[in-house]
């Protein structure tokens, strides 16, 4: 069998080796301050009393040079969880992963699929599909072929959608590798 594209784990000029590891280390630590401060940010947001018609979050977001929308969500999200909670997981478990996991609807729910999270070391992508998943929501077209290809669903049955005429005679390999995918998944 031939394959049309075989994706590769790294650039060919990517840092290899002990450097990749210090930028990984450095990039996690960093993505950890940044989910820290958006608990911060959420908490903080939080103290900010509601009063009918005045923009109050919107005066605070702008006085620290933020998006209203965004200290809205972060506002959200910290009210959601208990701050003990969110100590609960593993740096695994993102900012992101507690904002997704709200639309199970309650607490209790949404700790039990960061509990599978944790468990399973999801990355926030394959939670997401794990979510989607979980609420019955359609899967999202795989692309491939550096987008040139994806797989679909259209009225419940799987769908080939080919934006490259190239890519047609080879269509039947495409298929096969696509089938041989889903078999090992």
């Amino acid at each position: 069998m031939t394959v049309l594209h075989e994706p590769t784990a790294q650039a060919p000029d990517a840092p290899t080796g002990t450097e990749w590891e210090e930028l990984l280390d450095a990039g996690n630590k960093a993505a950890l301050e940044i989910d820290t401060a958006k608990w911060v940010l959420g908490d903080l947001a939080g103290k900010v009393t509601k009063r009918y018609g005045e923009n109050r979050l919107g005066l605070y977001a702008s006085a620290i040079n933020r998006n209203v929308d965004v200290m809205r969500d972060y506002r959200r999200v910290s009210a959601f969880y208990e701050s003990r909670v969110r100590a609960t997981f593993s740096d695994a478990v993102s900012w992101s992963h507690y904002r997704m996991a709200m639309r199970l609807k309650t607490p209790e729910a949404a700790l039990a699929f960061l509990e599978t999270c944790d468990a399973e070391t999801l990355t926030v992508a394959a939670a997401a599909d794990v979510l989607d998943e979980k609420l019955g929501k359609p899967k999202k077209a795989k692309k491939l072929f550096d987008g040139k290809v994806r797989v679909s669903r259209v009225a419940g049955r799987p769908c080939l959608i080919v934006e490259d005429v190239a890519l047609l005679p080879y269509l039947d390999k495409i298929v096969h590798l696509i089938v041989k995918e889903e078999k090992t998944a």
